[in-house]
Protein backbone atom coordinates (compact mmCIF):
# COMPACT_ATOMS: atom_id res chain seq x y z
CA UNK A 1 0.00 0.00 0.00
CA UNK A 2 1.57 3.42 -1.08
CA UNK A 3 0.99 6.05 1.29
CA UNK A 4 0.11 3.52 3.72
CA UNK A 5 1.40 5.93 7.26
CA UNK A 6 -1.76 7.83 7.20
CA UNK A 7 -5.38 8.60 5.96
CA UNK A 8 -6.84 6.12 3.81
CA UNK A 9 -4.06 4.45 3.18
CA UNK A 10 -3.31 3.75 6.82
CA UNK A 11 -7.19 2.75 7.32
CA UNK A 12 -6.97 0.17 4.51
CA UNK A 13 -3.52 -1.68 5.84
CA UNK A 14 -5.50 -1.41 9.67
CA UNK A 15 -8.66 -2.80 8.19
CA UNK A 16 -6.81 -6.02 5.58
CA UNK A 17 -4.52 -6.18 8.59
CA UNK A 18 -7.47 -6.91 11.27
CA UNK A 19 -8.33 -9.37 8.30
CA UNK A 20 -5.44 -11.53 8.85
CA UNK A 21 -3.17 -10.89 5.47
CA UNK A 22 0.59 -10.07 5.65
CA UNK A 23 0.13 -6.16 4.49
CA UNK A 24 3.14 -4.24 4.13
CA UNK A 25 2.46 -0.17 3.96
CA UNK A 26 5.47 2.69 2.67
CA UNK A 27 6.14 6.04 3.55
CA UNK A 28 8.88 8.56 2.65
CA UNK A 29 10.37 8.27 6.49
CA UNK A 30 9.12 4.64 7.45
CA UNK A 31 12.00 2.65 8.77
CA UNK A 32 10.50 -1.04 8.80
CA UNK A 33 8.83 -1.05 12.12
CA UNK A 34 5.39 -2.75 13.32
CA UNK A 35 2.26 -0.63 13.21
CA UNK A 36 -0.81 -1.50 14.52
CA UNK A 37 -0.26 -5.17 12.88
CA UNK A 38 1.10 -4.13 9.67
CA UNK A 39 4.88 -3.54 8.23
CA UNK A 40 5.85 0.25 7.31
CA UNK A 41 8.52 0.27 4.61
CA UNK A 42 10.39 3.14 3.24
CA UNK A 43 9.78 4.54 -0.16
CA UNK A 44 9.07 7.81 -2.40
CA UNK A 45 6.76 7.00 -5.23
CA UNK A 46 8.76 9.64 -7.42
CA UNK A 47 11.98 7.87 -7.05
CA UNK A 48 12.42 4.40 -8.99
CA UNK A 49 15.63 2.99 -7.16
CA UNK A 50 13.29 3.64 -4.00
CA UNK A 51 10.54 2.03 -5.25
CA UNK A 52 12.60 -1.24 -6.18
CA UNK A 53 13.90 -1.37 -3.02
CA UNK A 54 10.43 -1.59 -1.17
CA UNK A 55 9.26 -4.01 -3.80
CA UNK A 56 12.35 -6.02 -2.64
CA UNK A 57 12.00 -6.29 1.08
CA UNK A 58 8.09 -7.16 0.82
CA UNK A 59 9.69 -9.76 -1.83
CA UNK A 60 12.07 -10.74 1.00
CA UNK A 61 10.00 -10.97 3.76
CA UNK A 62 7.30 -12.44 2.20
CA UNK A 63 8.72 -14.49 -0.95
CA UNK A 64 6.02 -12.71 -3.15
CA UNK A 65 3.92 -9.73 -4.01
CA UNK A 66 0.54 -10.45 -4.30
CA UNK A 67 -1.63 -7.11 -5.03
CA UNK A 68 0.10 -3.37 -4.59
CA UNK A 69 -2.70 -0.36 -4.24
CA UNK A 70 -1.05 2.52 -5.30
CA UNK A 71 -2.50 5.37 -2.91
CA UNK A 72 0.15 7.99 -2.21
CA UNK A 73 -0.49 11.52 -2.90
CA UNK A 74 1.47 12.63 -5.75
CA UNK A 75 0.95 15.89 -7.62
CA UNK A 76 2.45 18.88 -8.82
CA UNK A 77 1.79 21.92 -7.56
CA UNK A 78 1.89 25.54 -9.73
CA UNK A 79 0.33 28.81 -9.71
CA UNK A 80 -3.08 29.00 -11.31
CA UNK A 81 -2.21 32.49 -12.62
CA UNK A 82 1.44 31.07 -14.17
CA UNK A 83 -0.32 27.81 -15.52
CA UNK A 84 -0.99 27.12 -18.95
CA UNK A 85 -3.62 25.23 -20.84
CA UNK A 86 -1.12 22.38 -21.63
Amino acid sequence: MTGGSSGLGKSICLRLAKARHTVFGTSRKANGQQVDGYTLIAMDVCDATSFQGAADAVIAANSRLDVLVNNARLGIQVRWRTSTQN
